[in-house]
């Protein structure tokens, strides 16, 4: 019994020792992040603008069509976007073949980068722990695991806010 005891001390003591790195525990949090954001798999729904999109990229991975223009703005028909949604489009399509999949997976991953990057700038502000917390709210975050989890052009607009954010904050230091 007590050699049991020893063996579940040691262990518990490993776990707070492999939790003491940040490294270590962003990386764990990534890895949650990423595979909450993935279950935009589970729910597929291929219409619509989505279709229109992936059309589009398939034009670009495929043919070499590259479009000047990007989706039309939903507040009025004659503003355009740019174009660099289709073109981060065409990237998933082409490595996938055309399976729509793929590109879930694509911009799960691409969002789940912002759970490291909102660490690092929210560690110029708070504490690593802080910082750490931050970032683990915002990897569990409902709100963001379903937006961040299906390909819409402006669900990929958080990763670039908090990159913005970082490479603002890091010009003015």
């Amino acid at each position: 019994m007590d050699l049991s005891r020893q063996k579940t001390n040691k262990v518990i003591k490993n776990i707070f020792t492999f939790f003491k790195k940040e490294r270590n525990t962003l990386c764990l949090i990534f890895i949650l992040g990423f595979l909450l954001r993935l279950l935009g798999l589970i729910n597929i729904t291929f219409a619509g603008d989505n279709l229109l999109h992936w059309k589009i990229a398939g034009e670009i991975a495929t043919k070499g069509i590259f479009p000047l223009l990007g989706p039309r703005a939903s507040l009025t028909g004659s503003f355009n976007l740019g174009p660099f949604y289709y073109y981060l489009l065409a990237i998933p399509y082409w490595i996938g073949g055309g399976n729509f999949k793929i590109a879930i997976i694509f911009v799960a991953l691409l969002n789940s980068f912002s759970i490291p990057l909102l660490y690092f700038a929210a560690k110029r502000w708070f504490s690593n722990r802080q910082a750490l917390m931050i970032s683990l709210l915002f990897a569990c975050s409902a709100y963001f695991v379903q937006i961040q989890s299906f390909p819409w052009n402006p669900y990929i607009l958080p990763l670039f806010i908090i990159l913005s954010l970082y490479f603002v904050n890091k010009i003015a230091e």
